[in-house]
């Protein structure tokens, strides 16, 4: 165990009494699971009321649903009776704990490794990478690790896949970043056709046309463009346009390394993007305000995962997709977003029927469930690089096509920081300072400041 992983005992201790974590499994008949919320129904006790309740909810028309969202909830529910039946071919039941996401997830998980007792399977993000260094997750057994390295997207598993090649964890439908428009907007500030209809082709020509936004003086229609809140969902957006640039949150081994000259062609951009906005909060408050911002009609450009084609369809104006153009001409920002990676912790007393439920999702049926859901892309190339899903899904298929051959990152996980929350603060101070309408620091000095207050936290 890593001298990292002991930092959290103090979190963990206070957290225990609240964290809900309860026995491994409820029962020896009960898989207890955190599992993708974007492909299965979410948060229940007993499955077969959870089934029972999303179909009342989906019959009697419950919050008046968009019929993208019906279809979706129709393959949750049916990926979900795959799962009830599955379980109960092995004389189990399964239930779903909700432990949310970002920070609040990482503490109760980390509570469990301490407590060596919580869910049988466990879903986080840029977090499991860490916990898979601090060796509190189960190698996936061979077989298993065979199949999915002959069968699915590398972007489902490389993350959580060690040196020696072994797998620790596994996403059903990760995303890559994209870039949504609000064609009425730009064509109201007389933006290039081209632009219009296929996106920009490089930051100069996406600033152009944020400038354009600009330009028009109208409060509700501001250019928008990247969300930089100091929080996972601004570190995620700035790090596609790091990456962009061809820079990164850290050096080739994994230590912070911010202070770089890629990273300050990235942030002079951000910054451009906040003055073209007159640093309006809906960039830099939560990411709700961002995405209501834009639904709402009010800003021209969000980036976002391939979940937004599907939750921005029946707006009362045109949206257009692309990739997020990268500096140059015919390069691309691009991070991983939204990446649930489900594993097996080492606490588990079902570890061999842990690893049987990761394996039955990844099976066909429940893979053309997501597929057919529109909200996500799957991971069995089967499935995604099929004529099928190309002919009936061709925009998501064009964000996947040839991810097996890109480098997506992910956030760097910083497996070997002391203090991993103060990591990310300090470039959440970064960004909070560099986009203050009153702001008088060069980004050079505030990517250097942020380089010295993570190392701070890294080396505590």
């Amino acid at each position: 165990m890593k001298k990292i992983f002991l930092t959290l005992l103090c979190v963990c201790l206070f957290l225990l009494p609240s964290t809900g974590c309860g026995k491994s499994g409820d029962s020896a008949d009960t898989l207890t699971v955190i599992w993708d919320s974007a492909a299965f129904l979410y948060n229940f006790d007993d499955i077969g009321t959870a089934i029972e309740t999303a179909e009342e909810q989906l019959e009697n028309n419950i919050g008046n649903p968009s019929e993208a969202t019906k279809n979706l909830t129709r393959k949750q529910i049916e990926s979900t009776k795959l799962m009830q039946e599955w379980a109960q071919g092995k004389g189990k039941t399964i239930k779903c704990v909700d432990w949310g996401w970002a920070d609040p997830l990482t503490q109760k998980l980390s509570a469990a490794f301490f407590a060596q007792e919580g869910p049988d399977i466990i879903c986080g993000e840029s977090q499991m990478p860490y916990f898979m260094e601090q060796n509190v997750l189960e190698p996936f057994p061979k077989d298993l690790a065979d199949y999915i390295k002959q069968n699915v997207s590398p972007l489902a598993y490389e993350t959580m896949t060690d040196s020696e090649g072994n797998i620790y964890g596994i996403c059903l439908c990760p995303s890559n970043t994209i870039l949504a428009w609000n064609k009425d907007i730009l064509e109201e500030a007389n933006v290039s056709q081209d632009i219009i209809d296929n996106g920009p082709s490089s930051w100069a020509e996406w600033e152009s046309a944020m400038q354009k936004v600009s330009d028009m003086n109208n409060p509700l229609k501001l250019p928008g463009g990247v969300y930089y809140g100091a929080n996972n969902g601004g570190y995620l957006r700035v790090g596609a346009l790091m990456n962009g640039a061809g820079g990164s949150y850290a050096d080739a081994s994994g230590d912070p390394k911010i202070d770089t000259d890629a990273n300050e062609t990235a942030l002079e951009f951000v910054r451009k993007t906040a003055q073209l906005n007159n640093f309006n909060t809906s960039l830099k408050g939560s990411d709700a305000g961002y995405f209501s911002a834009f639904t709402g009609g009010n800003i021209a450009y969000i980036m976002d995962g391939v979940w937004a084609v599907q939750q921005n369809s029946g707006l009362s104006f045109d949206v257009g997709f692309s990739v997020v153009p990268g500096v140059e001409e015919g390069t691309t920002s691009n991070q991983l977003l939204g990446a649930g990676y489900m594993s097996v912790p080492t606490y588990s007393k079902n570890k061999e029927l842990a690893f049987e439920c990761l394996e039955r999702m990844l099976q066909k049926d429940i893979q053309q469930n997501i597929a057919d859901g529109a909200l996500r892309t799957p991971v069995l190339k089967s499935v995604y690089q099929s004529e099928e899903y190309q002919t009936e899904h061709p925009l998501l298929y064009s964000f996947v096509s040839d991810e097996s051959e890109q480098e997506i990152p992910g956030l760097p996980p910083f497996v070997k920081a002391v203090d991993l929350t103060g990591v990310w603060d300090a470039v959440g101070a970064c960004l909070s300072e560099l986009t203050k309408s009153n702001s008088s620091a060069s980004v050079a000095d505030l990517l250097s400041k942020a380089q010295k207050d993570m190392l701070a936290a890294y080396n505590l």
